[in-house]
């Protein structure tokens, strides 16, 4: 069966790449960085004799739909804001857990504008087209923030994705 190791980090993707393994894209990093990390991990896998041929690549993508991109939006910062509470909030500092927006940055902001893809189904049917474009999504595994959005992913993107 197939087997895919989470890996964010470029020790974790050393690690998997140079044991042939494929890897499982986080869905806390920014869409950019998505493309560089996939980018990074596939020369790393050419350098240590693995093919790249024919792999497929999940990378994970919270998701928020609504009937209005202000609908969309609400869900997509309730959502953001419970990430940052758990994973960043102060009472995970002792354990360790790095927190990938600048210093000084809008955490909630940061998931807003460079993580979460949110909007009408149309709108995050078009952005999910472009980063295919962009940075080789192929394998889109999603995270839905809401009921509703798990409904309009099903009835309205998916149907409709080539």
């Amino acid at each position: 069966p197939p087997v895919w190791m989470a890996a964010t980090s470029e020790s974790a993707i050393d690690w998997a790449a140079g044991r042939g393994f494929s890897i499982l894209m986080d869905p806390h990093a920014a869409h950019r960085d998505i493309g560089r990390k996939r980018h990074y991990y596939f020369e790393k896998l050419t350098a240590a004799g693995h093919a790249v041929e024919g792999r497929e690549l999940p990378i994970a993508r919270l998701v928020a739909l609504g009937d209005t991109a202000a609908e969309a939006e609400e869900t997509a910062r309730a959502g953001s804001q419970w990430i940052v509470d758990s994973y960043f909030g102060a009472q995970h500092r002792p354990v360790g857990v790095a927190d990938p927006a600048a210093p000084g940055a809008d955490r909630v902001q940061r998931y807003l504008d460079e993580v979460i893809l949110h909007g009408t189904p149309e709108a995050v049917l078009d952005q999910i087209l472009q980063l295919r474009e962009e940075i080789g999504l192929d394998y889109l595994l999603c995270a839905p923030l809401s009921h509703k959005t798990f409904g309009l992913l099903t009835e309205k993107i998916l149907p409709r994705l080539p």
